[in-house]
């Protein structure tokens, strides 16, 4: 294992207390500041945050519902049963790091400081590379030339589309387990969307904060339905939405 490997394996164990400590560090460098108009680099920023942030969780829900895999490792570790090749991993190895990355790049173009946007943004990118050398190492150790040769055919990040549609053949969306396993994900981006957004908006648009405070009402409203839906056993996956080389 390479000292890369190894930050990425110290991040996989500690990913969950990531984003609090680097949103602690930048508060403490700078608060994200206050439009002043709706024009310039300020505003196409967090338009343009916001808009790859809400596509990087539609790809994470893109991906699980055609092919699950068991992503919170084992024990701290990268962990697999099986080789999932099936859905968006036939065209990419990891595209839920890939819907991760474009959430956080989103979130911190949002937030708008030249600490996030330059340095912040860069962390991340060398997060997730150093996360996948770590998960692929694990991998081959696991399934040997099978994975090496599934390196050889399909990109680390960014998803090859062509063919998608012969891959997605036969399989039929489950949106019961995208939502079951991904509503969490959902709720957490689309709060701080929210929370940044109103919070950058309050001088040019007076009712922001307030229109802010409803849509984050709104979104616990929906968590807490989505929640006691799954917990009452009502999205579980019918037959009919059965994904082959799929599990939970």
């Amino acid at each position: 294992m390479t000292p890369f490997t190894r930050f990425g394996a110290f991040i996989f164990r500690h990913r969950d207390a990531l984003f609090p400590v680097v949103l602690a560090v930048s508060l403490v460098v700078g608060a994200p500041a206050a439009l002043e108009s709706l024009s310039g680099s300020g505003a196409l920023g967090l338009a343009a945050g916001a808009l790859l942030a809400v596509t990087g969780e539609a790809l994470r829900l893109w991906v699980i519902g055609y092919a699950y895999i068991v992503r919170g490792g084992k024990e701290g570790k990268a962990y697999a049963e099986e080789l999932v090749r099936e859905g968006l991993f036939a065209h990419a190895r990891h595209p839920l790091y890939t819907g991760n990355l474009m959430i956080a790049c989103g979130l911190w173009l949002m937030y708008g400081t030249a600490f996030t946007v330059f340095a912040v943004i860069p962390f991340f990118f060398v997060v997730y590379w150093a996360m996948a050398l770590n998960e692929e190492e694990y991998l081959i150790g696991r399934f040997g030339d099978e994975y090496r040769s599934y390196m050889k055919d399909v990109n680390r990040f960014i998803p090859d589309l062509r063919g998608i549609s012969r891959s997605l053949e036969g399989f039929e969306y489950d949106w019961r387990r995208a939502l079951r396993k991904d509503y969490g994900q959902i709720a957490l981006p689309l709060w701080a969307i929210i929370i940044l957004a109103s919070w950058r908006l309050r001088v040019v648009w007076p009712g922001a904060v307030t229109a802010g405070v409803v849509a984050a009402l709104a979104v616990a409203v929906a968590y807490v339905v989505v929640r006691t839906l799954k917990l009452r056993g009502r999205l579980e996956s019918r037959p009919s939405d059965a994904v082959a080389g799929g599990r939970d």
